[in-house]
């Protein structure tokens, strides 16, 4: 199995419905002028250990750290992608024992899914710029998944966009689904093909979160989910369905 290596720009160039999906995602969850800090302000600040009143200057540099942390995570989009006709959502699933159980069996639904999709070329990209194997963890299942997306082509420090054959790539999600569930610091991931108004997202829970940007297609993700093995859960709602407390084993955030 292996993946290429691609610019992001090579993704947004071959797919604008994700382009504007990620683009739309990126200016709601980084967006430095929204709550800016301002001369006056009470905040906590770690290098005091303790609560300080911002003065003008200090406000202008914490603006600035933010503004520049945003860049560092999104991407430039010139020109901004058209605007979507927003479809249908839905989360898909299907029932498995443990999430060990689910993990082996996604490669090979998660295949015939692009199959029954007529995807013969799939594309998959971080909703950041962040690298996908960025955060430390010494859970047993995250380390072994790790090696096996590292001899696939990834690097620690890969943050662009991957492409593959439908096989590869559902192997490599099989793989990233522990990282989704135990990496709360790694990227969302959107996976698509060139021109597919389908996006998917793999999620910490074993599921894909379905968006359809085109109403044409509705019907035809759901029949083409269904006969890749998934079910759609009722009402859209994502849940965990491997913990019965809800905790995840080996969940870890990095701070």
């Amino acid at each position: 199995m292996q993946i290429d290596l691609i610019t992001r720009q090579t993704v947004f160039d071959a797919n604008p419905v994700l382009a504007r999906a990620l683009y739309d995602w990126q200016q709601s969850a980084f967006d430095p002028g929204e709550d800016p800090y301002y001369a006056g302000q009470a905040v906590w600040d770690s290098d005091i250990d303790g609560p300080a009143v911002l003065t003008a200057e200090k406000a202008a540099e914490w603006n600035a750290d933010f503004e520049a942390f945003c860049a560092e995570k999104t991407d430039c989009f010139d020109p901004v992608p058209p605007n979507l006709l927003k479809g249908t959502f839905c989360v898909a699933e299907f029932p498995s024992a443990s999430f060990d159980e689910f993990v082996g069996s996604v490669a090979l639904r998660t295949a015939t899914l692009f199959e029954r999709l007529g995807w013969d070329r799939v594309m998959m990209i971080g909703f950041t710029r962040t690298p996908y194997l960025d955060q430390g963890n010494d859970a047993a299942e995250v380390a072994a998944a790790e090696n096996r997306l590292l001899a696939m082509g990834l690097s620690r420090d890969y943050s662009d966009a991957i492409s593959a054959d439908p096989e590869s790539a559902a192997e490599f999600l099989s793989d990233y689904f522990w990282i989704a569930r135990c990496n709360a610091s790694a990227p969302y991931l959107y996976v698509s093909a060139p021109d597919a108004p389908t996006l998917l997202v793999p999620c910490k829970h074993g599921n894909y979160h379905v968006e359809t940007y085109d109403g044409r297609e509705a019907s035809a993700i759901e029949t083409a989910l269904r006969q890749a093995g998934f079910t759609l859960a009722p009402d859209g709602i994502c849940e965990e369905r491997f913990s019965e407390s809800g905790e995840i084993p080996g969940r870890k955030l990095q701070i």
